[in-house]
């Protein structure tokens, strides 16, 4: 597979995360919401490494760590809010944790991670 081919891969598997996202915010889903809104960003991180460095996107899910990997600005991203985008990969994954994130995670709380998330994916774009 081309680089150009990975990189297109990556990207279009974060389109399909960020609109399941959608999906399951509209059903009220909300912890579930949050983490493909994680794995949407996760793939476009993955898609700009893989086209800056033509090479396999290292094994992370720390956002901020991927973000500081593939050398691009943040713009108006905050590492606080990749660290805590970070937390629903592992809150969740594993049932120990769960009750953590669907506490947290109301309307309100899902809604604005729901927009940054679409915020990056348009931000990551610009360096595909």
């Amino acid at each position: 597979m081309t680089q150009q081919e990975a990189t297109k891969r990556w990207q279009e598997s974060a389109a399909d995360d960020l609109d399941t996202a959608e999906a399951l915010f509209a059903a009220g889903k909300f912890a579930h919401c949050l983490f493909f809104c994680h794995l949407a960003t996760e793939k476009m991180l993955k898609a700009v490494y893989t086209k800056k460095f033509d090479d396999v996107p290292p094994i992370l899910h720390h956002l901020g760590k991927l973000w500081r990997k593939v050398e691009v600005p943040m713009g108006s991203i905050t590492e606080e809010s990749l660290s805590e985008m970070t937390t629903f990969n592992v809150e969740a994954r594993y049932d120990i944790f769960k009750q953590q994130l669907y506490k947290k995670a109301t309307r309100h709380y899902t809604e604005k991670y729901v927009v940054l998330t679409k915020e990056i994916v348009v931000w990551l774009t610009q360096y595909l």
